[in-house]
C-alpha cells in the first residue's frame, strides 16, 4: 500500500525537478547604456542660480540644448564622472561656431564673457 505522504513527496520532487531557474539578465547592455550617457547641468544665472536643467546625451556626440534654452545658460557643468578633458560648449547648434572647453564654469560672464547666454549645443568629452 502506498501512503499519501510518499505520493506527496514524489509529486514535490517531480515538480522541483521541472522548475528551471531563468538565466540572469545580461546586465552588460544596461552598463553600456549608462556608460554611453552623459548629463550636464545648465542654469540661467551665474553660480547655479535661477532655473536649471540637466539634459542627457550620448557620450562624445553633439547635443543641441533643449527647446527654450538656446542662448540662455550662464553656468554650465558636466555631471557624468570622469570628464577629465571637460565638456565642449558651442556657440551654435550642431556643435558649430566658437567652442569653449571646460567641465564646469559657474560664471560664464566672467573673463571675456563671450559664452554667457550663447551656448546652443554641447558634447562631453
Amino acid at each position: 500500500m502506498v501512503s499519501i505522504k510518499s505520493i506527496a513527496t514524489g509529486l514535490l520532487v517531480l515538480a522541483a525537478s521541472a522548475v528551471v531557474a531563468a538565466p540572469a539578465p545580461d546586465g552588460a547592455a544596461d552598463i553600456k547604456a549608462r556608460q554611453d550617457t552623459t548629463r550636464v547641468r545648465m542654469c540661467e544665472h551665474p553660480y547655479w542660480g535661477g532655473e536649471c536643467i540637466e539634459p542627457t546625451g550620448t557620450w562624445a556626440q553633439c547635443q543641441n540644448v533643449p527647446a527654450g534654452w538656446d542662448n540662455r545658460a550662464s553656468s554650465v557643468k558636466g555631471l557624468t564622472a570622469n570628464f577629465y578633458f571637460g565638456c565642449k560648449w558651442f556657440e551654435h547648434f550642431n556643435c558649430e561656431g566658437r567652442m569653449y572647453t571646460n567641465n564646469e564654469d559657474a560664471n560664464l560672464s566672467d573673463g571675456d564673457g563671450f559664452f554667457d547666454d550663447r551656448i546652443s549645443s554641447w558634447r562631453c568629452p
